[in-house]
């Protein structure tokens, strides 16, 4: 939103909702905010990210730890569990929690 020339539609609707202002009070004050807010949304983003990153290796060291798929291919998340690159091997989260005792969902 800081950095489009747009507001979702949802923003827009709720801040007209919420604060009984017009649409072009609400687009105001999101613009006005936004050199406040971005630095933090940016912060917040490439955290999430790095959160995300260090469960991946995480599972990826977990399906190590119980065997690489039999053909070598690396581990991907696919609803549900594991899936090796070759389509053909599933280990479920289950499975990886059951074997290691924490949640391994990424």
């Amino acid at each position: 939103m800081c950095e489009s020339a747009e507001i979702p539609e949802d923003v827009q609707a709720h801040g007209e909702g919420q604060c009984e202002w017009t649409a072009d009070d609400v687009t105001a004050a999101l613009r006005n905010q936004c050199p406040m807010l971005l630095p933090g949304l940016r912060e917040a983003i490439q955290e999430r990210s790095r959160q995300k990153d260090a469960e991946e290796k995480k599972c990826q060291d977990q399906l190590k730890a119980i065997g690489k798929c039999p053909m070598g291919y690396d581990w991907l998340k696919k609803p549900g569990g594991w899936q090796c690159a070759g389509g053909a091997h599933f280990v479920t989260d289950a499975e990886l929690k059951e074997r290691f005792g924490t949640n391994v969902n990424a």
